[in-house]
């Protein structure tokens, strides 16, 4: 499910190992924050036990920089090999 704005923040979900997990984030989500990366939480369970309450995430990512270029050709050429 796509990540819902909700006032002062976003909610969530996360999965791992099966588990789905609701998470409420309070704040602006980082700029590489999106559905299918990794990602870290840090906070506390809500004291219902029914969500996460999330005050900061760290997105999960290697250490390779692409520039928007290589990116854009790398994505052009997975097309095509998936096309032909």
């Amino acid at each position: 499910a796509e990540p819902v704005e909700v006032d002062g923040g976003i909610e969530f979900q996360v999965t791992h190992n099966d588990v789905t997990v609701d998470v409420h984030h309070v704040g602006a989500p980082p700029d590489m924050f999106a559905v299918d990366v990794p990602v870290v939480l840090e906070g506390s369970w809500h004291e219902s036990g029914e969500f996460f309450d999330s005050d900061h995430i760290l997105v999960k990512h290697d250490e390779t920089y692409e520039s928007n270029e290589d990116y854009e050709e790398r994505m052009a050429d997975a097309r095509e090999d998936t096309a032909g």
